[in-house]
């Protein structure tokens, strides 16, 4: 035996589970909230339908699920100016290689008066 639960905002069916028996009466069951041991009817389309319970009849009513809503356009790529650079010369790239090697350099008889 099952209990079929539905939305508490909406009414909406969420599924079943197994009851549970009363332990103090034998035979009764028990009904959490938002749940009712009437089944829901059977038939219905879950890609456009479902059921929704009725407290006032005890019953389920399949409605209509809403049509999806259209799809957001992508945005737009935002166009990042670039910063004033200086253009990289064959010049510069020398300049630069030579400073990282003197730096090297320098580094390299630095540790070797350490060492001796």
């Amino acid at each position: 035996m099952y209990v079929f639960h539905y939305d508490p905002a909406t009414l909406a069916y969420v599924g079943n589970s197994p009851v549970d028996f009363c332990q103090v009466r034998p035979g009764m069951v028990i009904v959490p909230a938002w749940a009712t041991k009437v089944p829901p009817p059977s038939g219905w389309d879950s890609r456009t339908e479902l059921p929704h319970y009725v407290p006032e009849k005890d019953a389920w009513e399949v409605r209509q699920l809403p049509p999806p809503p259209p799809p957001e356009p992508e945005p737009e790529a935002v166009q990042v100016p670039e910063p004033d650079a200086p253009p990289v010369t064959q010049e510069l790239l020398e300049r630069s290689l030579r400073a990282h090697l003197e730096a090297a350099q320098n580094l390299m008889e630095q540790l070797k008066k350490g060492i001796a």
